[in-house]
């Protein structure tokens, strides 16, 4: 990711309606609801996608570790900044976290 493309990445996360943060998905949820409407239901807040994740034993080619390393301070950004806005959320619509 070069330095435009994260600008551009924080531009379209300012622009979206709403996203949510996985490791808080229950509270996500909420805030899905309170910003449209409606009332969750008990099966909204049930995670039926089962997420891959690194395997450190199974070593990433040179190359792939070698970009990896590189993006890794842009994707951390991109992280950070929209945590942050999600957190606005939260507060301007009077949402705790539930998780």
């Amino acid at each position: 990711m070069t330095s435009d493309e994260l600008k551009v990445a924080k531009m379209r996360i300012e622009s979206v309606d709403y996203f949510g943060i996985m490791e808080h998905y229950n509270t996500s949820v909420c805030l899905m609801y309170k910003k449209f409407g409606g009332v969750p239901r008990e099966t909204d807040f049930i995670v039926t996608k089962k997420l891959t994740t690194y395997n450190p034993s199974v070593p990433l080619p040179f190359d792939e570790l070698e970009l990896a390393k590189q993006s890794e301070n842009y994707d951390i950004e991109v992280y950070q900044f929209a945590k942050t806005i999600f957190d606005k959320q939260l507060e301007e619509h009077h949402q705790p976290y539930v998780d």
